[in-house]
């Protein structure tokens, strides 16, 4: 298969694919909420949930340029082309979701074999803290006028939202503090740090250690400077400074003194 015939398959099978994504969310929070009551549902899963699709570039890069990989038939070896993610508060709190994901009749699940390879090789960043399952349909259905075919794949991502702590802790040689501005940092940017996000914290603290540095002194006045995500945000204001500005979720003056750290221009 070469690159244009993959796009041209995935151009096309794409609706389908966030179908099922969409159909995977609202199941799996119903059987959530379920199992967590009388505590709201929303309450328990820290951040919105919603199918979020791999970009066109992600997928080729996968697909074709990464060599450990070596698909023999990369679009359906692939089983992240959506995906959805459940983030809790506290390690214990996933086995609410894992239950609900293999209490879920309309699918099939198994744990991300890939995921469990960088599971073993990296423990310290993975640990209990992250889970995740690939749950494909268990036969074909319409879901919103679209084919779901038999086998189709989703990615579930079960995660805490304290995930970054132990990183915020080891670069900082700080306790954080995480409050809502935690949930707000992290929805923010998470999904602007890359597919390795504490992997990229750790290169740029190396590359600009005066970064940890900063933070320590501004944590000790300044509450936002002590939450994990924070480190979030220094990486992509440092990868994607456009898309720091755009996603940052407070007022412009708070965004400043980091983009005065990296040298960065906000633009204002």
């Amino acid at each position: 298969m070469t690159e244009d015939e993959f796009l041209e398959r995935w151009r096309r099978e794409r609706p389908s694919y966030e179908a099922w994504g969409e159909f995977v969310a609202l199941r799996l929070t119903d059987e959530i909420r379920l199992r967590v009551a009388p505590v709201s549902v929303d309450l328990f899963v820290r951040l919105p949930v919603k199918p979020r699709l791999k970009s066109e570039g992600s997928l080729v890069t996968k697909a074709f340029y990464r060599p450990e990989k070596n698909y023999d038939q990369p679009f359906e070896q692939i089983t992240d082309k959506v995906g959805v993610r459940f983030v809790v508060l506290l390690g214990q709190d996933i086995k609410f979701v894992c239950g609900a994901i293999e209490a879920c009749a309309e699918c099939n699940w198994s744990k991300d074999r890939d995921y469990e390879v960088e599971q073993a090789a990296a423990p310290y960043e993975f640990g209990y803290q992250s889970v995740h399952y690939i749950l494909r349909c268990h036969e074909t259905k319409d879901i919103h006028g679209h084919t779901v075919v038999a086998g189709t794949p989703c990615e579930v991502q079960v995660r805490t939202l304290l995930q970054h702590a132990h990183n915020y802790r080891d670069a900082v040689d700080s306790e954080a503090d995480p409050t809502r501005a935690e949930v707000a940092l992290n929805e923010a940017y998470f999904d602007l740090a890359g597919s390795h996000p504490i992997d990229e914290v750790r290169r740029l603290l190396n590359e600009k250690p005066f970064i940890a540095v900063r933070i320590k002194e501004r944590a000790v006045p300044t509450l936002l400077f002590r939450q994990p995500s924070i480190l979030l945000a220094y990486l992509v204001a440092s990868t994607r400074p456009d898309g720091a500005a755009n996603a940052w979720p407070f007022t412009p003056a708070e965004l400043r003194p980091i983009f005065t750290d990296l040298g960065v221009s906000t633009g204002d």
